[in-house]
């Protein structure tokens, strides 16, 4: 009897232990107006047969191995901007919409005005308990979801989700189309996924997508395009607002028939893209890992005084020094716990670099 108490003690303990790690996202981890969201591809070849590993608790997921597109990461990264739906031409068309998101912008140039001026499309989102949803969107023209998309469901992990969206298109004044998807989701895992940048905590969500198309002419519908097989496996992270990576075929990447691969290339939301961008290979931490201190050496030519800012996995700032003149800072471990940390080097001139350490 004594066995059998101490055993479920251990196990309800072991279980406590288990739950105690996984990642809980809430609203206050969804984008909020200007934020940048700054992503890589990976290798096209790569991509062909990349896996998304198990699922489970307490997984490690690492795709540390994976190149950049185009060989570069500077060349392969993409970005988007989530701005306020009320800054956009159409707002008063999305009357509903928190928070909006640009898309397939491109410079047009007037030839009456000679005026160039730069035109983009917009996604309209709804922000509530149960994620984001997606609203409405003026690509290729203004309409709205008659049931909205969630496309950031926030589940904990084991917790599943399904959503019927519906999309109708006017295409001439007596033709419609109809575009359905069923999305069911599920966080089937957490632990730490490793990218070619970076290493988060995380959980994984999985999602699969079936897509029917239907033309509507004169009131008479019929079926022209069925979707099955195509799917979703994003990694979240706290306070990060999009995903830290993400294995995908569906056509929210507008592409549905090759898988596609994102990384996260900055770990901080609400941040600017410089144009002078330098990559973490300018910075050495001498040594890494470490015990006591180490030295952070930048090794491109520094000049002025530079700031670093120590983050924590779950992007929380722990340590900010400002007015560092030199090219190479000394760390203490000071109050700093064992773990992974990231900083980030901010320049007078305006480089910044990112960068990693650990502290054993």
């Amino acid at each position: 009897m004594i066995m059998k108490i101490l055993l479920a003690i251990l196990m309800s303990v072991s279980l406590i232990n288990i739950l105690e790690g996984q990642i809980i996202l809430t609203v206050d981890d969804l984008p909020e107006p200007d934020d940048v969201q700054v992503s890589a591809r990976i290798d096209s070849i790569q991509d062909l047969t990349l896996l998304p590993g198990n699922s489970g608790a307490n997984i490690t997921w690492d795709f540390s191995m994976l190149n950049y597109y185009v060989s570069n990461l500077d060349n392969s990264f993409d970005s988007t901007s989530w701005i306020s739906n009320t800054s956009t031409p159409e707002s008063a068309f999305f009357p509903l919409a928190d928070i909006a998101q640009t898309t397939n912008c491109y410079l047009y140039h007037d030839w009456v005005s000679h005026i160039i001026s730069l035109i983009c499309y917009y996604n309209y989102l709804i922000i509530n308990p149960t994620g984001l949803h997606l609203y409405g969107s003026t690509y290729p023209q203004s309409n709205i979801y008659q049931q909205y998309r969630n496309i950031f469901p926030l589940l904990q992990y084991g917790d599943t989700s399904i959503s019927y969206s519906k999309a109708a298109i006017q295409n001439t004044i007596d033709s419609v189309f109809i575009r359905t998807v069923t999305d069911t989701s599920i966080a089937d895992g957490w632990g730490t996924v490793i990218t070619p940048v970076s290493s988060y905590d995380a959980i994984r969500i999985y999602t699969s997508e079936t897509v029917y198309d239907s033309l509507y002419v004169n009131g008479i519908g019929q079926e022209i395009n069925r979707e099955t097989g195509n799917y979703y496996y994003k990694w979240y992270t706290k306070a990060m607002g999009f995903p830290v990576f993400q294995i995908s075929k569906g056509i929210l990447e507008k592409q549905s028939d090759y898988q596609v691969t994102h990384f996260a290339k900055y770990l901080r939301k609400n941040v600017s893209v410089p144009e002078n961008y330098i990559t973490s290979q300018n910075i050495s931490v001498v040594p890494n890992p470490f015990s006591h201190d180490a030295k952070i050496i930048l090794n491109n030519n520094t000049s002025g005084n530079f700031s670093i800012i120590i983050y924590d996995l779950n992007s929380k700032e722990c340590l900010r020094i400002s007015n560092i003149h030199g090219n190479e800072y000394t760390i203490n471990k000071g109050s700093l716990e064992n773990g992974i940390y990231f900083f980030r080097i901010i320049e007078e001139n305006g480089y910044v670099q990112n960068g990693k350490f650990i502290i054993n």
